[in-house]
């Protein structure tokens, strides 16, 4: 429900739906801003979902057709003339851009159309490959200059990514993005939860818990599951805690059974609370993360909250933010090494503390810090326009 007096911020994103990674940097997002502002999320509405838009913010849905095999899904144009009137009633101050796709396209013509500043934020873009379609294989080279258009019609950009100025540095279109980093909703819980999760799954004191999360990119649990025989096979004692986000979880058991894990592993399925999360990352000794597609940093302030270390691998995308030792570990891309890094890691707990200690500092923010950077910049963008637009 519109609140009069306060602004009006429309944020347009393909998927906005649970179990998608950017889902719940947006939810956070959207949250935090509608105690002070009116949020409406405008993004894509499948044929065959049936979505519950329970938030404090308005989800206004634009019926679309899935791309098979990607997890994007496109508006039908302007054959949806009820998504249309819908955004033409609420009147927004500011157009915030959260993927340059065609919800992107249509915030950018609604923008244009009634003179009012756009805002963009570009997640992950820390590596040149990703403008490249030689090597960027979910995207065509018509869909790369696509998003880019959308971009450059920006007057202010915001990234997640110290790095993503070395990126756009060669884009003169491009403004330079202001960093505003992720943040999170979790806080420090008590040791006393980590006790009474230990008794709830007989972990015993002797093996190590290791924690990751199957999530948006699946493909780097695999590769821990493989590192992780190798840690079975030396005799090591551990206990693998899976927070498992995918709607079909036998490929998951599958790959476990086949390296002997089940019998170590214990897998949280579907949704999970963020008192539940929050807890089981408490419990852990070291977050295992190993994906190298994966665009969003959130599991290095997650996991920063409790003070805990993530061990990646290099020249993954959360490895550029991590310092080997520092604020996190690093490991060469093979299962072998990722399991004698787990190992050489867990054999000095003290300096883990330490190393967890300094990832607090350098990656912990929560999103109620970080809320009024973002309105500070809305309120400035707006008198701008009101100057130049």
């Amino acid at each position: 429900m519109m609140t009069l007096g306060k602004m009006n911020i429309g944020m347009f994103v393909e998927t906005h739906q649970p179990g998608v990674g950017l889902f719940h940097v947006m939810d956070a997002i959207a949250r935090h801003l509608s105690e002070s502002l009116n949020v409406y999320i405008f993004t894509t509405q499948l044929k065959d979902q049936k979505t519950i838009d329970d938030y404090p913010y308005q989800v206004i849905r634009h019926v679309s057709f899935k791309i098979p095999f990607l997890n994007i899904a496109l508006p039908l144009g302007f054959l949806d003339f009820k998504f249309h009137r819908l955004l033409k009633e609420v009147n927004l101050d500011i157009i915030h851009i959260h993927s340059g796709h065609t919800m992107g396209n249509i915030g950018v013509q609604y923008a244009k159309k009634h003179q009012i500043p756009i805002i963009g934020t570009i997640y992950g873009l820390v590596n040149l490959d990703q403008w490249n379609p030689a090597t960027e294989k979910l995207h065509t080279e018509k869909d790369i200059e696509e998003i880019k258009h959308v971009y450059h019609q920006c007057q202010l950009v915001f990234s997640s990514h110290k790095f993503t100025d070395t990126v756009l540095e060669l884009d003169e279109l491009m403004k330079k993005p202001v960093i505003l980093p992720l943040g999170t909703d979790i806080i420090s819980v008590e040791e006393q939860t980590s006790n009474q999760l230990r008794q709830k799954h007989g972990i015993k004191a002797d093996e190590k818990v290791l924690l990751s999360l199957n999530h948006h990119v699946s493909s780097h649990i695999e590769f821990i599951s493989d590192a992780l025989f190798k840690l079975r096979l030396k005799g090591y004692k551990f206990k693998w805690i899976i927070l498992d986000q995918q709607e079909n979880s036998e490929s998951l058991k599958n790959h476990l059974k086949k390296n002997g894990l089940l019998p170590h592993a214990i897998i949280i399925q579907k949704e999970t609370f963020i008192e539940t999360y929050q807890s089981y990352l408490k419990l852990a000794d070291l977050i295992c993360h190993a994906s190298l597609l994966d665009p969003l940093y959130t599991i290095l302030v997650d996991a920063a909250s409790q003070r805990k270390c993530v061990l990646s691998v290099e020249n993954s995308l959360v490895s550029r933010l991590i310092t080997d030792g520092s604020n996190g570990y690093l490991s060469q891309q093979t299962p072998t090494a990722y399991a004698e890094k787990i190992i050489e890691i867990l054999k000095y707990p003290k300096v883990v503390l330490k190393v967890g200690d300094k990832a607090y500092q350098d990656f912990y923010r929560t999103w109620h810090d970080l809320t009024p950077l973002m309105i500070e910049a809305y309120n400035q963008a707006k008198e701008h326009a009101k100057q130049t637009l």
